[in-house]
């Protein structure tokens, strides 16, 4: 009785292992999908040219990942897990924790200013600047058309990626 409750406990196991090895590439391979999706968007909306879009995206490529440091390394400073986004409850915090808190995320709104700034500056090295001005609005577009085309898929629906 005891071998067979241990063989299924183990085989169940197995499977959940199997089941979570299986998924992790799927979502991998989703991830390549969208940025895929995202360079030729951006490239579109932009309308780059093979330079420019060869000096761009290095750049481009290199802010992302430091903003994406930028954004553990602040959650972590928060006491935050990865994922993890919970308010301080104000009223349980005495008034230094609160000016602490105040002053912390007047610190990382200069700090996330402060690496914007940088990229804005190597985007405007390799592009002209209206195309640099247009960057921030085609990002906006492409996360409006994922997450629409995510709601879609949801609901059955596949909807192509739109690009005009």
């Amino acid at each position: 009785m005891k071998t067979s409750k241990l063989l299924t406990l183990m085989l169940l196991m197995l499977v959940f292992t199997l089941s979570t090895f299986a998924q992790a590439p799927d979502r991998r391979e989703k991830r390549k999908q969208i940025q895929a999706h995202k360079i030729a968007f951006i490239t579109q909306k932009l309308e780059l040219t093979p330079e420019e879009a060869q000096k761009f995206w290095p750049i481009y490529n290199q802010c992302e990942e430091k903003q994406k440091e930028f954004r553990k390394s602040r959650d972590r400073n928060h006491g935050k897990s990865e994922g993890e986004r919970q308010k301080p409850n104000i009223d349980e915090m005495s008034d230094k924790e609160v000016e602490e808190l105040i002053n912390q995320d007047f610190e990382n709104k200069e700090r996330g200013l402060a690496l914007h700034k940088e990229c804005i500056g190597k985007f405007k090295e390799v592009l002209p600047i209206k195309k640099v001005a247009k960057l921030h609005i085609a990002e906006k577009e492409f996360r409006k058309t994922l997450l629409k085309r995510m709601g879609e898929r949801r609901g059955g629906e596949r909807v192509p990626y739109e690009q005009k």
